[in-house]
């Protein structure tokens, strides 16, 4: 439930006329429900993110074998070590995939997969300045490339250069105006970097060609709720939930947005409700926030939690928050299981997730660092940023 859609997931792309797998940013359904990419791709894109992981070209004992030899240089050896990195970020090695993509760099300065492909690790690194220079070295090569506008975008927004990221977003390639996908495309573009303001006024443009999409009211009331404009964000979900009644997604938001308001037993409620109408598998940030829910309102709710969990796929994150709050396992587990995963979004969010039980345990110095390390580690397109600063704020009115 936590990033702006399926959050940062790995695709195949051209780049610099290189085929090279990337991280994008894939709007769809199962997070907060926004349904393109930026600018507007075509949703058969969207189905394949993230599937297509495909292995370099060449074997690794063959890349290996070329570059112990003399006989290739320039360029082609360049291209073997950006294989040579591609290869280790697959393995999780990051200082080897940033030593290898940094070698083709210097033996290639204007190779742009290789500045891409190391910007986007400093990036889950949470070393946003040399990211950002590095999709702006892939800009100076390529001008108007929107993979790398977008990332650039994430890494300004996180160094709290929002201007700098809703400009970027600016210079995306322009919208059909009677495309109310693309417009709803934009305006999660702009929420994802903390533009908020712009990002209502292309929900807005998106509702003017479309009003029956309640998809577009559901993501606005999640600007609203984060501006703290709770009574627009409660119209929003109102407006979704009569168009689509028996859709989860309202439901669940709907829930979030009262936990932050402080209204745990309607949140319950509505966290119940989208979990029962939910086909299958259970969103599992549904079921933790459920639980969150029951917890702030005092509710006992072990067998329901474990239940739920039950219906889960327990290798895949966020289950050791689940665990944790089962008992399971211990706090410092779900914080390792997130460092292991080498995923900045899973670190995010399991700080906020054991911060959370801090503070409902009123360990409050402990919240408090958890919280302060999620607004460090969190991008703005994160409820968990969301529930933290709100967190924060009513530590120090206190």
């Amino acid at each position: 439930m936590s990033r702006f859609a399926s959050g940062l997931k790995t695709g195949l792309a051209v780049i610099g006329g290189v085929a090279v797998v990337v991280v994008v940013l894939a709007f769809a359904a199962d997070r907060l429900g926004f349904v393109r990419f930026w600018g507007g791709t075509p949703p058969a894109a969207q189905a394949n993110a993230g599937t297509n992981d495909q292995p370099p070209p060449i074997p690794l004992d063959e890349v290996n074998r070329k570059l112990a030899g003399k006989s290739v240089t320039g360029g082609e050896r360049a291209r073997l070590f950006f294989l040579k990195g591609e290869y280790a970020r697959k393995a999780a090695d990051i200082d080897g995939s940033i030593a290898a993509y940094s070698e083709a760099i210097k033996l290639a300065p204007g190779f742009l997969p290789a500045y891409f492909g190391r910007g986007t690790i400093l990036f889950n690194q949470a070393d946003f300045e040399d990211a950002a220079a590095d999709f702006s070295k892939c800009l100076e090569i390529q001008p108007g490339l929107p993979l790398a506008l977008e990332r650039r975008a994430l890494s300004y927004a996180m160094l709290g250069r929002v201007s700098e990221a809703s400009a970027d977003i600016d210079a995306l390639p322009g919208l059909d105006p009677y495309d109310s996908h693309g417009y709803a495309s934009r305006a999660s573009a702009y929420d994802m970097v903390g533009d908020s303001g712009r990002a209502l006024i292309f929900y807005a443009n998106a509702i003017n060609v479309d009003p029956s999409d309640p998809m577009v009211y559901a993501n606005r009331a999640l600007t609203y709720s984060n501006m703290g404009d709770y009574s627009h964000a409660f119209a929003d979900f109102d407006t979704a939930m009569k168009m689509a009644p028996k859709d989860p997604f309202a439901y669940s938001r709907l829930g979030l947005t009262q936990v932050f308001k402080g209204q745990y037993t309607d949140a319950v409620g509505n966290y119940e409700k989208a979990i029962s109408l939910t086909v299958g598998t259970p969103d599992a940030y549904d079921v933790i926030w459920l639980h969150l829910a029951h917890a702030r309102a005092k509710q006992e709710d072990h067998d329901e939690l474990f239940s739920n969990a039950a219906r889960l796929d327990q290798s895949q994150w966020p289950y050791p928050v689940i665990s944790y709050y089962l008992g399971d396992i211990k706090a410092n587990a779900v914080l390792k299981a997130a460092e292991d995963s080498k995923e900045l979004g899973n670190i995010c969010e399991a700080n906020f997730y054991v911060g959370y039980v801090s503070l409902i345990e009123g360990r409050m110095a402990d919240a408090k660092a958890s919280f302060e390390n999620v607004t460090s580690r969190c991008h703005p397109g994160f409820i968990e940023l969301q529930g933290a600063r709100l967190e924060l704020a009513r530590m120090v009115a206190k």
